[in-house]
């Protein structure tokens, strides 16, 4: 089975009300701009209340029936929201404020709803994480595209010749005798010959190069390809 694996972005949000890739926790925090927090949560006084909160890699459905407990307000996700993964690291912060940079990282918008604040996803949303995710898997099957033709060149050199290469590369990296500037290049192509020995490897760019545009399509907007023997896929 050929298989991309794709995920949505994973929220940080920083202390200082600062996005990025890595968790960080800023202590002390620094104080909150008047902007920071929607104009909708402005004037409930609750979530003005600071919170301190660390989720790791949960559901933004979790998230809000937790914070919701702990505020004593109504936060709700919808079924275009409530199956997102977060991480969450706050020190201190107010929880609209933080209610607000969940929003925004993850594109989402909060409307009020007969005493409930709902996080909901617009269709310019929707739009965009589409885009998004296309680009993505486009990306990933430019690199096994890559990878591939790669593979198949190397194959025509034969398994002994293979492994000596490979045994070469790693001893000259154990050794430390790769310069910094080459360091990518020989790791990239230590990699490539063992993908080159792996059992089936063949086979595998075989297929690859056999997929049809209608298969590629399917790759593309599924994430994966079943092939079987039984089923007359793999030859």
């Amino acid at each position: 089975m050929l298989k991309i694996h794709r995920t949505l972005p994973l929220l940080v949000v920083l202390p200082a009300g600062l996005l990025g890739a890595v968790a960080v926790v800023a202590d002390p925090a620094p104080p909150s701009r008047p902007d920071a927090i929607p104009a909708l949560f402005r004037s409930d006084r609750a979530l003005d209340a600071p919170v301190t909160v660390s989720y790791r890699n949960r559901t933004v459905r979790d998230v809000l029936a937790d914070l919701s407990t702990r505020l004593k307000v109504k936060l709700e996700a919808t079924r275009d929201t409530g199956d997102d993964k977060v991480s969450l690291f706050l020190k201190d912060r107010p929880a609209g404020e933080a209610l607000g940079l969940l929003a925004n990282h993850l594109d989402f918008q909060w409307y009020r709803n007969s005493g409930v604040y709902e996080l909901n996803q617009t269709n310019g949303s929707k739009r965009r994480e589409a885009e998004l995710r296309a680009a993505a898997v486009n990306e990933q099957l430019a690199a096994i595209q890559a990878r591939m033709d790669r593979v198949g060149q190397l194959l025509s050199m034969g398994k002994e010749k293979l492994q000596a290469r490979e045994t070469e590369l790693r001893d000259q990296v154990a050794r430390g005798g790769v310069a910094p500037d080459a360091r990518k290049a020989t790791m990239d192509e230590m990699s490539a010959l063992r993908d080159a020995l792996r059992p089936g490897a063949g086979l595998a760019v075989t297929i690859w190069r056999g997929l049809t545009a209608q298969q590629t399509q399917h790759l593309q907007a599924s994430g994966e390809l079943k092939f079987s023997q039984t089923g007359g896929s793999l030859p």
